[in-house]
């Protein structure tokens, strides 16, 4: 989704430098799909921008909303499973900087399928502060797909305590 904006965004300084600089016309006819859209104007391309932002706020605020949902429900409702972390991931999946990950592994007893659980990503690596403790996985009895890995404790950086 960003992305998306992001491309759309940059289609539309590029369109609009193009026509302040007056290579319009040469530009109009070597690509069709820009002369397509020459109809497109610094204030509706704005308009177009500003649709699109609200859109992908909506949609984050409803996500976000229906994660804390799921979250509240699994604390009530969902088993609690005690797991060691496996390995810390860095994910840089979503963003230009780096956040990371806790992975944790669990053998289902019944079925003895194996799941792997991954935390949310927390903006510091969570190595030393994790290091012989273990971290609560709420997971769906009947779907342990749906789960929450509770590092609310993590999510700001506690003070590495050394001993001397």
């Amino acid at each position: 989704m960003f992305k998306l904006f992001k491309w759309l965004f940059t289609l539309t300084i590029f369109l609009n430098l193009a026509m302040r600089l007056e290579i319009w016309n040469l530009l109009k006819d070597q690509l069709p799909v820009i002369a397509y859209i020459s109809f497109i104007k610094l204030p509706f391309s704005v308009l177009i921008i500003a649709g699109l932002s609200l859109a992908c706020i909506i949609w984050m605020i409803d996500e976000t909303r229906k994660r804390k949902k799921e979250i509240a429900s699994l604390q009530q409702t969902g088993q609690p499973l005690l797991l060691d972390p496996v390995e810390v991931i860095i994910d840089t999946s979503q963003y230009d900087y780096l956040l990371y990950k806790i992975r944790l592994d669990w053998t289902n007893p019944v079925d003895k399928f194996n799941y792997t659980f991954l935390s949310d990503s927390l903006a510091y690596h969570p190595g030393p502060f994790i290091k012989n403790k273990k971290l609560t996985v709420f997971i769906n009895p009947d779907d342990p797909n749906r789960y929450w890995v509770d590092v609310t404790e993590y999510k700001t950086k506690p003070e590495l305590s050394l001993s001397y």
